[in-house]
């Protein structure tokens, strides 16, 4: 979620800052952008992440997305003197860093309704604060490094985040392959069902279920 946070955050200062004083875009375009950037987080939030989450499970999705938007935003200061490609160049990776934010707070919230069903308030504010420490900080150190004659750094260190970020889920991730295989194994029934659904209800006992569903009829 930090790392998220951070790359959402560089978008708001440094490549705003490039597009004005680079490329010289007006308040028109400018809006376009930003336009451009919420249809990319609509798309990444409605679309790639319920697909990807219930698919895949959540340790593969937030590894493999941490990564190719570490490689891609990363490097995006090579591709600063190409507008369109350097657009493109954040957009893409920009889609897929903001499907792991719900990402990351659907796993906090199933993983303590398993392991801490008392604590699931304080999960999910813990999650929503490393994005939010993520959005504040960027925006400081990544005009700080990026100075008045640019430099590679104002990208890469919020790219170095993503990876230290993918490296973490998968690391983590291998310790509780139960609990992601079963995510993986309920996707398809979990896309056609109604999300007031979770992990929480799926895993009471057999007996617990038929009361509720008798109770139901």
């Amino acid at each position: 979620m930090l790392a998220a946070g951070a790359c959402r955050g560089c978008i708001n200062s440094v490549v705003m800052f490039v597009l004005v004083n680079k490329h010289g875009m007006t308040p028109s375009s400018l809006a376009a952008f930003s336009a451009g950037v919420i249809l990319a987080a609509i798309f990444g939030n409605a679309v790639i992440f319920p697909r990807s989450y219930d698919a895949i499970g959540p340790r593969a999705m937030l590894s493999v997305f941490c990564v190719v938007t570490a490689v891609s935003f990363g490097s995006a200061y090579a591709s600063e003197d190409y507008p369109v490609l350097y657009i493109a160049h954040i957009i893409a990776p920009f889609t897929f860093a903001i499907s792991c934010a719900p990402a990351g707070q659907l796993m906090a919230a199933d993983m303590a309704a398993r392991d801490a069903p008392g604590a699931a308030g304080t999960v999910q504010a813990l999650t929503m604060l490393g994005m939010d420490l993520g959005m504040g900080v960027a925006p400081v150190l990544a005009n700080t490094l990026y100075g008045s004659d640019g430099s590679p750094w104002a990208y890469a260190w919020a790219g170095l985040l993503l990876l230290l970020a993918g490296s973490a889920y998968w690391c983590a991730g291998a310790k509780d392959d139960a609990f992601d295989a079963e995510v993986g194994e309920k996707g398809k029934d979990r896309l056609s069902r109604k999300r007031g659904h979770t992990l929480a209800y799926d895993k009471k006992p057999a007996a617990s279920r038929r009361r509720s569903s008798a109770w139901a009829a």
